[in-house]
């Protein structure tokens, strides 16, 4: 789910990328990379992007963030095993950019966002116990995720690639600076028996605090991988020079 949030980071990489005999759509302002207000003109270059990330925008290689497709997800505590799998995020593009720094000469960039609501959905399969009750099932998934406030920073250093020089990322560190309300309700997680099924869910809901801290060394760790190795793909191809004017 998190890592909906580090994916919009990208848009700013690709927000300023130039492509070899394209033009940029008329929606993106290419930033100076001298400029004094760099940050200003780069947050506000990802706010204006906000309304071409429902659909995504293909020649820039930017996906569809509503809804934006996991294949899968595993979720493993104390008291149960889960693997969701076909997870559909819905709203992650209706972000907030609450802060935004980058600094080209130390190769570092830091950003804050906030999003209100999130809604998803998916297929579950469920294993373990919870209080008497033994779980043992699968079907759909649907919840939601508020007030979601998440920081970014991405690390690495310049390097020269044939006379040109790139930014090479090394690090990015995700974190949660509070922790969002949720809530998730598991279907037929005891065939033919709804009212353990609703039961059973309430004790869920009323113990996401606990599984919530199970959870989230998994999801920071799983995020940190996906979205620095989509970074580096990124500045690996396209100079400093090219993402900047």
């Amino acid at each position: 789910m998190r890592y909906t949030f580090v994916l919009l980071i990208c848009v700013v990489c690709f927000s300023f990328r130039a492509v070899c005999g394209k033009d940029l759509p008329s929606f993106i302002k290419k930033c100076k990379r001298q400029d004094p207000k760099l940050n200003d003109c780069m947050k506000k270059a990802l706010m204006d992007f906000k309304p071409y990330l429902r659909d995504g925008v293909k020649e820039m290689k930017v996906p569809s963030l509503n809804p934006y497709v996991l294949p899968t997800a595993t979720i493993r505590t104390n008291w149960m095993n889960t693997t969701l799998t076909n997870l559909n995020l819905y709203n992650s593009h209706d972000y907030v950019v609450d802060y935004f720094d980058i600094d080209l000469d130390q190769g570092v960039i830091r950003l804050n966002l906030t999003t209100d609501h999130m809604e998803m959905n998916s297929q579950y399969e469920i294993d373990g116990r919870i209080l008497q009750f033994i779980l043992h099932g699968e079907g759909k998934m649907e919840g939601n995720v508020n007030n979601t406030k998440v920081g970014i920073r991405l690390s690495g250093k310049k390097v020269q690639r044939k006379g040109q020089e790139y930014l090479n990322l090394e690090e990015i560190i995700y974190e949660l600076i509070d922790r969002p309300n949720s809530y998730m309700y598991f279907h037929n997680l005891f065939r033919n028996n709804p009212e353990i099924t609703k039961t059973v869910n309430k004790v869920i809901e009323d113990n996401q605090d606990e599984l919530f801290k199970d959870i989230h060394p998994l999801v920071e760790k799983i995020i940190s991988e996906i979205d620095l190795s989509m970074f580096k793909g990124v500045f690996d191809t396209y100079s400093l020079n090219e993402l900047f004017d």
